[in-house]
């Protein structure tokens, strides 16, 4: 009997290859785009793969293609095929645009990166050629420029925008600024430089008040071992707290030894060439690096280092008892640990090379290399959350993890006069300058002037008198640490930042070890309450940090 299935089972297995050859091609790929979108040969003439993936059960092919003109891509004209393993079509989705080639177009040229980059950087006090630390050409339509005072690097991409039967020329910039700490995409008209929309990139988790002491020992459902995992046999070793533990406060720590999946890490978590053996002995490897970033500039203050053996043990004492500093190597370690852990679980559920995973080099598996997360501990840009921030697939993202302070926001800013706003008032305190006070600050509280403006920003020094006061300023423009450090200098006796946006406040981020005195950050709605009360007479007020108790990471 099982003579008699042989030929069969052959000969399908044969029909499925031939099914397989029928479509790999681009040709036949393209052919197929042109009946399921129903598109002309004009559509495609230009169209890129952009992905090939077939899913692990080999049941299923996804194809997706982008179109593009005159060498340039079309903003969201992408298309999705879904093959069978029998090769034909059995979903798609179609976003290119029909009758390209009788659509309105004039091939004009760009305004250059540095026209748009001036309109970019307005916000940020414009932008300065003195600034510009260097510049590659990521292909012919994309250009990355490290730039002084922004973190990590500035993405200038040109594209065109499908809207009203035209195609308008337009340039996306993706930057992140000292202030902000937020990844943020800038379009434009590539011909006037107009700003068209801002979208923000990055996700923060949302604000919460509780205390550290107060969270519940549940942990929230996230990957343990996959049984189909294979792990490596590289000797490495990592005392974490694993999953499904998600702090400290849940379970023990462990030592886990030779983690890294063969399959989804085939050269283990610190490869950095595709090839056999670590090739670094730090917490740096093709899914993750993972560093500390304390004066919050987006690069590296310092890895871990396993030495030799890769063996990253390191002590851990829980806060208050600790000072976080003294459990820097273990949290990083966590990090880098969390960070591999996820890539090589999720790998097995679909997240790999072809549906944009982020890895240092996919392995010829896909395109979109160079995008391994940047996992930063220790961030000096908050404190009490986290965020990530997500490029496009070939750009790398970037995690940011804060120290925890214990009570966090509190009402640490007291309005004493006049009694028609008398209270405290829910604020944030900075994660530079003084964290403690002995005793309270009390004094008449100051709006600063600029020079020359009726603003009260705070970039340049005070034109009032803010000495023996505490002085009150705008958030926007330029970074904290420069705005304090002015009204320090000036004599304030402290600072309170009034946030630019609704909602509650947000920490403020920085590292100037010139800072000496305590700032806080109160939201908009309360700042508007206190100008209003200084347009009508004095305002006195009280700081208290003694609230702020210790960290933990």
């Amino acid at each position: 009997m099982v003579k008699n299935l042989l030929p069969f089972v052959l000969l399908l297995q044969l029909l499925s290859l031939r099914a397989q050859e029928a479509i790999s091609s681009k040709s036949a790929i393209v052919s197929d785009a042109l009946v399921q979108c129903n598109l002309i040969s004009s559509d495609v003439a230009e169209a890129q793969v952009v992905s090939d993936y077939t899913s692990r059960n080999k049941k299923m092919r996804s194809v997706w293609l982008h179109q593009f003109i005159q060498g340039v891509p079309i903003d969201k004209a992408s298309m999705q095929l879904v093959y069978n393993t029998e090769g034909k079509v059995i979903n798609s989705q179609c976003n290119f645009i029909s009758k390209l080639s009788s659509i309105q177009f004039s091939a004009q040229s760009w305004l250059s990166t540095q026209e748009i980059l001036q309109k970019a950087f307005m916000p940020y006090g414009g932008f300065n050629q003195k600034n510009l630390i260097k510049t590659r050409e990521v292909n012919t339509y994309k250009t990355a420029l490290q730039i002084r005072g922004f973190e990590g690097e500035v993405f200038v991409e040109r594209l065109y925008q499908f809207e009203e039967n035209q195609l308008r020329p337009i340039v996306k910039v993706r930057l992140s600024n000292e202030e902000e700490d937020l990844l943020k995409e800038y379009v434009f008209d590539g011909i006037s430089a107009q700003l068209l929309k801002i979208n923000n990139l990055t996700v923060n988790c949302a604000s919460h008040l509780h205390q550290a002491k107060d969270a519940q020992a549940v942990c929230s459902p996230v990957p343990g071992q996959d049984e189909a995992m294979q792990v490596s046999a590289d000797g490495a070793a990592y005392r974490v707290f694993p999953f499904p533990y998600e702090s400290p406060l849940n379970g023990p720590r462990v030592l886990v030894t030779n983690p890294a999946d063969t399959e989804a890490s085939p050269y283990g978590w610190h490869d950095l060439d595709g090839s056999e053996g670590p090739d670094d002995t730090q917490s740096i490897g093709n899914n993750v690096f993972a560093y500390d970033d304390q004066n919050d500039d987006n690069f590296p203050d310092n890895y871990v280092d396993g030495e030799i053996n890769l063996q990253f043990d390191f002590p851990f004492a829980p806060a208050p008892e600790a000072d976080p500093q003294s459990n820097r190597d273990a949290a990083i370690t966590n990090l880098f640990f969390a960070n591999n852990r996820l890539h090589d679980v999720l790998y097995y559920y679909g997240f790999d090379e072809n549906s944009g995973n982020f890895q240092l080099t996919n392995y010829g598996n896909a395109s979109g290399d160079n995008d391994a997360v940047n996992a930063e501990g220790f961030d000096g840009s908050g404190i009490n959350n986290a965020n990530f921030s997500t490029p496009p697939d070939g750009e790398a993202p970037r995690m940011q993890m804060y120290l925890w302070q214990l009570g966090g926001g509190d009402q640490n800013f007291i309005v004493n006069a006049p009694g028609t706003i008398q209270g405290a008032y829910y604020s944030i305190t900075a994660v530079f300058g003084a964290q403690f006070l002995d005793e309270p600050i009390t004094a008449d509280v100051v709006l600063v002037d600029d020079p020359g403006t009726s603003l009260s920003i705070g970039c340049d020094p005070p034109t009032n008198n803010v000495a023996g006061k505490i002085a009150l300023i705008d958030r926007g423009t330029c970074n904290f640490t420069v705005k304090v450090l002015n009204a320090q200098n000036a004599g304030a006796l402290a600072v309170v930042m009034i946030n630019n946006v609704d909602g509650a406040p947000v920490t403020m981020g920085g590292q100037d070890g010139a800072i000496t005195i305590p700032s806080i950050m109160i939201s908009i709605e309360n700042g508007n309450l206190i100008k209003e009360a200084l347009s009508q007479g004095v305002v006195n007020a009280t700081i208290s940090l003694s609230a702020v108790e210790s960290f933990l990471d």
